[in-house]
């Protein structure tokens, strides 16, 4: 009993002196998909995806920022098909950045002044002020405890606070990932409750699984990164029909999806595809190429004039 005893107690220290290693906020090639429960009459439901990523750094009164995007996903969670986090279909948030004391700012793209998003340097009983919400019965918080917590394979600290001031709600943390509601949502206030469904970084998922909805992580990629899938796609605008000749005479899947990344029109093929347009709107649209080997993707702009 002494052995498992020593033995637990030297388990606990180690996950202590992991949690103990700081993990700062991403910098670039990372995501967030937040979904929202709704409680409906039929129960809860999943409504609402929203992907945001950073990618690149910018320079803004002498301080370097991360590029912070955003992409409407529309009233459905499931995007697990969707080729990548394509950056010419999302819209320009803001820029990001973490100081040495462990706070995280936001730069709205239409503003000069930075708002707190996290402070994961906070000690037990500090309170902390942010305005992110647009609520203002809900702008502080204090925080209660922080606990080593192991989140997919990593131990990170998880930060629990309370609101104060006659704000009710609850927040919690996880350091280097963020809110569990998301990016500027507050907890269940209502019909709807947001919950962060996954985080990647680097392409690998660092957390993940929103319980009723499904978990569906959105790797970054853009049209402009060429592989030795690269192909011939003509016509370019297309009218009726367009047709894309292969680079590789290996099979691949083709799949053609809307800027929010839900396909349209999918086939395999080893050396030329014919897709049929007619009966889509004007308008930029995506094709995937993917095969064993990797993974191209193509804009293809479509119209009728």
């Amino acid at each position: 009993m002494k052995k498992i005893a020593c033995l637990l107690t030297l388990l606990a220290m180690y996950e202590w002196a992991s949690a103990q290693t700081y993990h700062p906020f991403p910098t670039d090639n990372a995501t967030w998909s937040q979904i929202m429960y709704n409680w409906g009459m039929w129960g809860q439901e999943c409504w609402g995806t929203t992907h945001y990523g950073v990618s690149g750094d910018t320079v803004i009164d002498s301080k370097t920022y991360s590029k912070f995007y955003g992409i409407n996903g529309g009233n459905s969670n499931h995007y697990i098909d969707v080729p990548g986090f394509i950056l010419d279909s999302a819209f320009y948030v803001g820029a990001l950045r973490e100081d040495s004391s462990k706070k995280v700012f936001l730069l709205f793209a239409d503003s000069t002044d930075e708002k707190l998003i996290y402070d994961f340097g906070l000690s037990i009983g500090d309170t902390v002020y942010t305005d992110i919400y647009n609520n203002t019965a809900c702008s502080h918080f204090v925080l209660d405890t922080v606990i080593p917590t192991n989140v997919n394979g990593t131990m990170r600290n998880e930060y629990f606070l309370h609101g104060c001031c006659g704000c009710w709600l609850q927040l919690t943390w996880i350091e280097g990932i963020g809110s569990i509601n998301g990016w500027f949502e507050l907890p269940y206030t209502g019909t709807f409750d947001p919950q962060l469904a996954c985080a990647t970084q680097n392409n690998q998922q660092v957390y993940g699984g929103a319980g009723y909805c499904s978990c569906a992580p959105v790797w970054w990629l853009s049209f402009e990164e060429k592989s030795y899938l690269a192909s011939n796609l003509f016509p370019n605008p297309a009218d009726k029909t367009f047709t894309i000749t292969l680079a590789t005479s290996e099979p691949a899947t083709l799949t053609l999806y809307t800027t929010i990344g839900k396909p349209i029109a999918h086939q395999t093929a080893s050396h030329s595809a014919f897709f049929d347009v007619s009966n889509l709107t004007d308008g930029v649209y995506y094709l995937s190429v993917k095969t064993d080997g990797g993974i191209s993707n193509q804009k293809v702009v479509v119209s009728h004039r």
